[in-house]
């Protein structure tokens, strides 16, 4: 598709004020498509998914959102941070695409791009957050994939250092994040203890998990076994909790979830006063994660999440669902078909 194609308009969600997202995410049909700068790219977008981030940044909810975003409006009005789609157009100094290419990526990184911007027809940021999709990759397969996977692939990687033979328990193991860390901890060579609610036990256990703890019958922090790495999505217990059942080397590696900026400051805490090993995964977007995410789809080896697809005008309630805390796996918003 070249230059003469793409149209000076574009459908989004666009929030102008902070508050729930059925309220202040405004249905627009008009807003400039962006034009890609140095280093940037263009993509025409077939999907994306709904993330709890997307939740956060429309409710300013914690309040340290404002200081980051915006005091009083959101600086990034179009949510939404992962990408699946065509290129259109290529800004000055881009090497690794060319219009035309299926691409996969997650726009969630505002110090580094632009950010965000996927809840719509086109999304423009720093092509080094994008990847080659492959063929046999499916669009809607890969929409879930960039913010969910990469996340769970740097906190195991790069936060606890995970290493074959080691026990790993994943709080929050049926929901985007935690469903591929159980894949993705599995493929170290790890043993996976998943904790999740008994609607996901099968699908968990399904995706590697040796065992599966149903979070509403047993305590996860009162258990005989001890992990060299515990992975925690949901933030439903204190960091001091969680750290009972790790070994005496083991690390806390807070991924998101409720409580996430107060067990930021219990992380600081017991690594500061107690010794121990604690820390929060903060993302870092890059094109390279994506790109070994999709090749391990494309073998096989990671298999999609995918709990329900709904179109792109139905965002603020993808959003609102993922809130109830129940979700199996992402939640997609196709664009294929129109919004």
């Amino acid at each position: 598709m070249g230059i003469e194609d793409i149209p000076g308009k574009m459908k989004a969600y666009v929030a102008e004020k902070y508050g729930e997202p059925a309220a202040v995410m405004q249905w627009k049909e008009d807003v400039p498509v962006p034009l890609p700068n140095q280093g940037e790219i263009l993509v025409k977008v077939k999907a994306t998914s709904a993330n709890p981030g997307d939740w956060h940044l429309a409710k300013a909810d914690p309040f340290l959102i404002r200081l980051m975003f915006g005091m009083f409006k959101p600086t990034r009005g179009i949510l939404g941070s992962d990408v699946v789609g065509t290129v259109v157009k290529i800004g000055e100094g881009v090497t690794d695409f060319k219009v035309g290419d299926e691409v996969a990526g997650n726009t969630g990184d505002p110090d580094k791009g632009r950010g965000f911007g996927a809840f719509a027809e086109y999304c423009c940021d720093s092509a080094a957050f994008f990847a080659k999709r492959p063929e046999n990759v499916k669009v809607l397969d890969a929409a879930g994939m960039p913010m969910a996977a990469t996340t769970a692939l740097q906190a195991l990687r790069d936060y606890a250092h995970v290493k074959e033979g080691q026990s790993v328990l994943i709080i929050g193991a049926g929901g985007g994040i935690g469903s591929y860390a159980v894949q993705l901890a599995k493929h170290m060579g790890a043993k996976v203890t998943g904790v999740c609610g008994k609607y996901n036990a099968d699908r968990v256990k399904a995706l590697g998990a040796t065992t599966v703890i149903d979070y509403n019958t047993t305590d996860y922090t009162a258990l005989d076994e001890r992990f060299d790495a515990i992975i925690d999505v949901s933030g439903k217990k204190t960091v001091m909790q969680c750290l009972r059942v790790a070994t005496p080397t083991g690390i806390h590696v807070n991924v998101g979830g409720d409580g996430f900026f107060t067990n930021l400051f219990q992380s600081l805490w017991v690594k500061m006063a107690m010794k121990k090993k604690a820390t929060l995964c903060m993302q870092d977007c890059n094109g390279k994660d994506v790109a070994y995410i999709l090749k391990l789809m494309e073998e096989g080896k990671v298999k999609p999440q995918v709990d329900q697809t709904l179109t792109l005008k139905q965002a603020p309630q993808a959003l609102e669902y993922l809130l109830k805390g129940h979700a199996k796996g992402k939640v997609i918003l196709n664009l294929e078909n129109g919004v």
